[in-house]
C-alpha cells in the first residue's frame, strides 16, 4: 500500500504515430501543467529502444516528479486488401504513471505491469489502440473519414478508461473498468482484488444513495444512468439503451464493486416474501428506523409512524405476498409506498424473496411448452430469469410451469 498522502499525480498515454512520430495523446487529469515538460525532457525513455520494450523504466525530473513507464510494441501484419498497402505495422505505446519525487513506487509497479499487459492483449485481439496507424495506409477519401470517426471513438473510450483508473486507484486503491462486452480491467494494490458479483439477467440495479453523474464515468454508465430506476432489470436496461447485455452487466458490476449500487430481484406483487432474523437489527437501531421511514414515505408532508412500518414488515413473518399486505393493510393510507418498503427490506437483508427454480426431470420432456423453454429448465434459472428471457409476465410463466407434471420446482430464499 502507498504511504498516507501518496498518490498518482497524473497518467500520460504516449504513442508513436507514423507521421508525427512520438506524441502525447492523453493527459489525466487535463489540468496537470507539467505534462509537456515531462514529455519533452523524457521522450526518449517513454518510447525507447526495442531491447527496453516491456521493461519498467523509472525516471526523475527536477526534484519534483518521477515517472514509471513500460514501453510496449505490438507487431501486426497488414495484407494487400481493402486498398491497404502490403507492409508491416507496429503499435508502439506507453502508459506512464507520474508520482511525487519521494513517493514509494513499489505499489504502482505491479499495477502498471498488469495495465500494460491488458492494453497489449486488447491491441492483439481487436486493434484497440492502432486504428489510426492501420488506416493510415488507406488511399481512399472515404476510408480517411472512417479513420477520423473511429479515432475519435477510440480516444473518448481510452480517455474514459484512463480517467477511471486514475480516480479509482487514488481513491479506492483498486478499479474495475468495463472495456467492452467481454473484457474488463481489474487493478488493485493487493495481490488479488475482490471478485465482482455475478449479475443475473433479472437483477434490478438500485443506486444506494443520492448519486450524480460524474465526468470520470465510463461512456456506458453515462448512457445507463438515466435509465436505472430501481424497477428495470438489466435485460430491459440493455434493450432501452441499445447496449449489449454483457456490457450492461459489467457496468452494473462496477457500480457494485465501488458500492454505488446494489441489486435485487424484480418486486412482484404475487411473489412470496419472508422476514429474516435481521429484523432484530432495525428494532434496536433508531437511525435505521428513521432511514426506513424516509425511504418508504409517499409524500414529504409527514413521516409515517414507525409502529405502522414495523407492523407491515412483520406481516411477512410467516411468509406472504405483497398483494396480500397491500389489500389487507392498505399502506398508502399511512403515507407508505409498499414497493419501497419491500425494496428497503431486501437491500438491508430484513426481507428475503422466495425464488422458484424449475427442473425438468431426466428423460422427461416438457408438456405443452414451446421448445425454447427447455434450455431454461435446468434448475439454474428462476422464474424471474425465465420471465426476462422470454419477455413474459410472471403469472403466465408460473401458470404454465406449475401445470407441467414433468417438472420439479425447487424453492430458495434470496434477494
Amino acid at each position: 500500500m502507498p504511504r498516507k498522502g501518496e498518490k498518482i499525480e497524473a497518467i500520460l498515454f504516449i504513442e508513436f504515430d507514423n507521421v508525427q512520430g512520438i506524441i502525447l495523446s492523453h493527459v489525466i487529469p487535463k489540468d496537470f501543467h507539467h505534462s509537456q515538460q515531462l514529455f519533452k525532457n523524457l521522450e526518449c525513455y517513454f518510447v525507447a529502444k526495442p531491447q527496453l520494450n516491456t521493461k519498467l523504466i523509472v525516471t526523475k525530473l527536477c526534484d519534483m516528479y518521477q515517472t514509471l513507464g513500460i514501453p510496449m510494441s505490438v507487431q501486426h501484419h497488414v495484407g494487400e486488401q481493402n486498398n491497404l498497402v502490403q507492409g508491416r505495422c507496429k503499435s508502439i505505446f506507453n502508459v506512464v504513471f507520474v508520482t511525487g519525487i519521494k513517493t514509494d513506487t513499489k505499489p504502482y509497479e505491479k499495477i502498471l505491469f498488469k495495465l500494460a499487459n491488458y492494453f497489449k492483449i486488447f491491441e492483439q485481439d481487436s486493434n484497440f489502440l492502432s486504428l489510426e496507424n492501420f488506416l493510415l495506409f488507406d488511399r481512399s477519401e472515404e476510408r480517411k473519414e472512417i479513420k477520423q470517426e473511429k479515432l475519435q471513438i477510440r480516444n473518448e473510450k481510452l480517455e474514459s478508461i484512463l480517467r477511471q483508473i486514475y480516480e479509482n486507484i487514488n481513491n479506492e486503491g483498486c478499479c474495475l473498468v468495463a472495456v467492452d462486452d467481454v473484457n474488463d480491467i481489474r487493478l488493485s494494490y493487493s495481490e488479488r482484488g475482490p471478485d465482482p458479483q455475478k449479475i443475473r439477467d433479472s437483477d434490478v440495479p438500485i443506486f444506494t444513495g443520492s448519486i450524480e453523474e460524474q465526468e470520470s464515468w465510463d461512456l456506458t454508465l453515462k448512457q445507463l444512468f438515466p435509465l436505472i430506476n430501481g424497477k428495470s432489470p438489466v435485460t430491459v436496461l440493455s434493450e432501452r439503451s441499445r447496449i449489449s447485455l454483457p456490457l450492461v452487466k459489467k457496468c452494473v458490476q462496477s457500480l457494485l464493486y465501488y458500492k454505488l449500487a446494489n441489486v435485487i430481484s424484480p418486486i412482484q406483487y404475487s411473489s412470496l416474501y419472508f422476514v429474516t432474523k435481521k429484523i432484530a437489527n432495525i428494532v434496536k437501531d433508531r437511525s435505521l428506523q428513521d432511514e426506513c421511514r424516509q425511504y418508504v414515505q409517499i409524500s414529504d408532508e409527514k413521516l409515517p409512524e414507525w409502529s405502522v412500518v414495523f407492523r407491515l414488515l412483520v406481516t411477512f413473518q410467516a411468509g406472504g405476498t405483497l398483494k396480500q399486505m397491500f389489500v389487507h393493510e392498505k399502506p398508502f393510507l399511512h403515507n407508505i409506498n409498499e414497493r419501497r418498503l419491500v425494496e428497503f427490506g431486501l437491500l438491508k437483508g430484513i426481507i428475503k424473496k422466495l425464488h422458484k427454480y424449475p427442473i425438468l426431470r431426466e428423460g422427461d420432456c416438457v408438456v405443452n411448452l414451446p421448445s425454447e423453454w427447455g434450455a431454461l429448465l435446468d434448475g439454474q434459472h428462476s422464474y424471474d430469469d425465465i420471465c426476462c428471457e422470454l419477455k413474459l409476465p410472471l403469472k403466465e410463466v408460473q401458470t404454465k410451469l406449475e401445470l407441467d407434471n414433468n417438472l420439479t420446482i425447487i424453492t430458495k430464499l434470496g434477494i
